[in-house]
């Protein structure tokens, strides 16, 4: 009886042991479970946090700028650029002028690479090349010194004349629009599907520059145009390389002979598209120079012999217009805070800025640029601004004194609506303190979701589509998906 209460405890003991062995492996199981699930969960808000980022954040909004159709045929760019010259030459801005050789084609090689000698290549000749060509790059930059005409000066023949017809041009080009990222702000001339730098897809929007870039590219001389490249560009002739090569040579190599070659020219001119003053005006060609040349001294070993290199000459002119320059055109303070602006009068040594503040109340700014901020919230604008041939020059800084929006969220961040149905959304600017809460909606495809100037979205036709709150202090943006599809409508 004895043996076989103890039998029994013994199994019991047993029964204990396995049952208490079994609920820790249902531990460590549910453990286990619950510890993945958490990581799944964490790798989701990771996920989702990497895709709202993407659109999400400070953006600054957009706004096409065009000033009007630009010119297009050929005459009209021809005569848009002339009459762009002609407005200079009566103003009268700033004008500097210089010529300048590239040493560095497109490609990054060096126009002096191309010094050759007759009759192959051999290491020594290549080194013998490399060392008159170094000569040659240290005369060519002290060639052509700056010239300046001032303020209300007479430009005289100092500003070449363009005579150009459309018969003497290959190519003309304007440029002035090109695409920028709304995510990651990145620039391209042209929109690519995906954003090489944030990976954003379809985030890429026109935008415009204030300059069109003109460019008038001649066609090949042998073309007929030879009259034309001589006219417009003022190509040195044989004499003159042969005085400019000689300078960088003489301790080396008589100049025998000199034959010029000149090509690949073209007129590059940057406009303001809203006034047409003329900001730069290039003249460049390249220059291929035939040498007969006799070595003398420490590359006598040569011999009479005939080389050939190809330069790259540009003649710049810069036009610098009457303007005042601000360091910021923005600027937001809080209450009692003092902020420094800077400007810089464009106009003849000596012309001295004006500051002045419009509105009073909000901010005051003294003599030298010193912006304070009183007690009030609002906007003034402080001006600069100089006095130059009875006419007034000036830039103004837009103040905001408040508190400054930092951020905003949407009431709903993914919607799913039926054709027809609508949803109401509210953006909430933050801080709760922030002066200006108001917000720009917009929507990425007007085809699929529309949004209107309260934030009611309605659901136009099948697919997915992101509607956006833009805060209208700071430009910061939230997002929210909307897929239309048959079925109930709800957000969340």
């Amino acid at each position: 009886m004895a043996e076989n209460l103890e039998h029994k405890a013994t199994a019991a003991e047993r029964l204990l042991e396995d049952s208490e062995k079994s609920d820790k492996k249902r531990l460590w199981f549910m453990r286990s479970v619950v510890i993945f699930l958490i990581m799944i969960f964490i790798g989701g808000i990771v996920l989702g946090a990497v895709s709202i980022l993407n659109d999400e954040g400070q953006q600054d909004p957009d706004i096409p700028a065009d000033a009007g159709a630009p010119p297009a045929t050929a005459e009209e760019i021809i005569a848009y650029v002339q009459a762009a010259a002609a407005i200079a030459k009566q103003a009268k801005p700033r004008l500097t002028v210089d010529t300048v050789f590239y040493f560095d084609n497109d490609d990054g090689r060096s126009y002096l690479d191309t010094l050759k000698f007759d009759g192959g290549q051999s290491d020594l000749l290549t080194k013998t090349a490399k060392f008159l060509a170094q000569s040659i790059e240290d005369q060519l930059h002290t060639s052509a010194p700056m010239q300046e005409i001032d303020f209300g000066k007479d430009y005289g023949s100092v500003l070449w004349a363009m005579n150009v017809t459309p018969e003497a041009l290959a190519e003309t080009k304007v440029e002035y629009v090109f695409y920028r990222c709304r995510i990651c702000h990145r620039e391209d001339s042209e929109a690519p599907d995906v954003c090489p730098e944030c990976q954003s897809e379809d985030a890429y929007r026109p935008a415009y520059r204030d300059n069109y870039t003109i460019t008038l590219t001649f066609a090949d001389p042998e073309t007929g145009t030879a009259a034309a490249v001589t006219k417009n560009f003022h190509p040195r002739d044989a004499a003159q390389i042969h005085a400019l090569l000689n300078g960088a040579l003489d301790k080396f190599v008589t100049i025998q002979s000199v034959a010029t070659r000149h090509h690949n020219a073209a007129i590059t001119a940057e406009i303001n598209r809203e006034t047409q003053q003329i900001r730069s005006l290039c003249f460049a060609k390249d220059v291929d120079v035939s040498l007969h040349l006799l070595p003398q001294g420490d590359v006598s070993f040569v011999g009479d012999t005939r080389a050939s290199l190809t330069l790259r000459e540009s003649t710049n002119f810069r036009f610098d217009w009457p303007e005042v320059r601000l360091d910021k055109t923005e600027l937001t303070m809080k209450t009692h805070e003092t902020a420094a602006l800077q400007a810089q009068a464009i106009a003849p040594e000596g012309t001295k800025i004006t500051w002045s503040c419009p509105q009073e109340g909000i901010v005051t700014v003294d003599a030298d640029g010193y912006v304070k901020s009183g007690n009030q919230y609002g906007e003034a604008d402080v001006v600069a601004s100089f006095e130059l041939d009875g006419q007034t020059y000036s830039r103004s800084c837009h103040v905001w004194v408040k508190n400054a929006a930092e951020d905003v969220t949407l009431n709903h961040r993914k919607l799913s609506l039926a054709p027809g149905g609508s949803a109401q959304l509210a953006a909430t600017v933050k801080p709760a303190k922030a002066t200006i809460k108001t917000v720009t909606w917009y929507t990425e495809d007007p085809a699929v979701v529309t949004v209107d100037e309260t934030g009611l979205v309605t659901a136009v036709g099948p697919g997915t589509a992101k509607v956006y709150a833009l805060s209208d202090d700071g430009h910061y943006r939230s997002s929210c998906a909307v897929s239309v599809k048959g079925g109930n409508s709800n957000g969340q």
